[in-house]
């Protein structure tokens, strides 16, 4: 069952009147609650989804003299600290890569994943004769870092394109996994809110925009919801064997959080910054 969602003044009631010992952690959404309730931090915060990365700014700067206890926010990095990390006030920590769907991603969880889900005689194979899954992890990348090169150009320049209810089928070739840019194009020009938008000059305004910033490595410019849907799309016929039924992409990313190892999250800036609040 999913998060009842709360305004954000319900849950800075709940904090300023608990007695409850326990430290609090705000996180944007449920796929994020998910996560800490598997792995769990130290001391074990409280953890209340707030719907949103304002609204745990929000509530994190005004719960901090309402409560004793340590109250800290987890936000996705997004695009809004691309390429600066300034605006960021006290408790609250940023995701090292775009969001924590990435941090999955590069995890050894991405093997787990493939070998659960995908077809042995699929899947690629280096001249030793060993699964091959680097050249997955490429393919995947590759995809989705086109289509997020295009999302983080429009957010960083205010352009009010809308990206809702993606139907990922219009615009990824099932039978390649390939990102037909121009099918994505149209898809986004049927919505009612990008109608009269010049999203071809967009496109190609953004492939000149993404060689002149700093971080352009793909873990900072995937969105993480693109890279779950493009690899449960990737397993139902090019690496597996599931023609006639799809597998949902919230069953990937729950594999992926179930798969990802403590020993690895220690290697992670966000994890260890959230150990330290939360160890005292």
């Amino acid at each position: 069952m999913g998060a009842i969602e709360q305004k954000v003044e319900e849950i800075i009631t709940e904090i300023s009147m608990s007695v409850n010992h326990n430290n609090w952690l705000i996180v944007e959404g449920t796929s994020d609650e998910k996560f800490f309730r598997i792995h769990q931090l130290s001391n074990k915060p409280i953890v209340i989804v707030a719907f949103g990365w304002e609204n745990v700014e929000r509530i994190v700067e005004e719960s901090q003299d309402l409560n004793k206890k340590i109250i800290v926010g987890l936000v996705d990095r997004d695009y809004r600290y691309l390429e600066d990390e300034n605006n960021l006030f006290g408790n609250i920590v940023i995701t090292d890569y775009r969001d924590i769907e990435n941090i999955l991603f590069e995890s050894r969880a991405l093997d787990k994943v493939f070998f659960e889900f995908g077809s042995k005689g699929k899947l690629p194979k280096n001249d030793n004769g060993e699964l091959d899954l680097g050249n997955i992890k490429n393919h995947l990348s590759g995809v989705t870092f086109e289509l997020g090169v295009f999302r983080a150009y429009c957010y960083v320049n205010n352009l009010n394109v809308s990206f809702e209810k993606l139907r990922y089928s219009d615009f990824i070739d099932v039978n390649t996994v390939e990102f037909k840019h121009t099918s994505f194009l149209k898809h986004l020009q049927n919505k009612p809110k990008n109608y009269g938008l010049p999203l071809v000059n967009y496109w190609k305004d953004a492939q000149v925009w993404v060689n002149e910033i700093d971080l352009v490595t793909h873990e900072y410019i995937r969105h993480g919801h693109d890279l779950m849907e493009i690899i449960a799309i990737s397993l139902k016929k090019f690496y597996g064997s599931h023609n006639n039924k799809s597998i949902p992409s919230e069953m990937v990313e729950a594999f992926f959080r179930i798969s990802i190892e403590k020993s690895e999250l220690v290697n992670f800036k966000f994890w260890n910054t959230l150990e330290q609040f939360f160890k005292n």
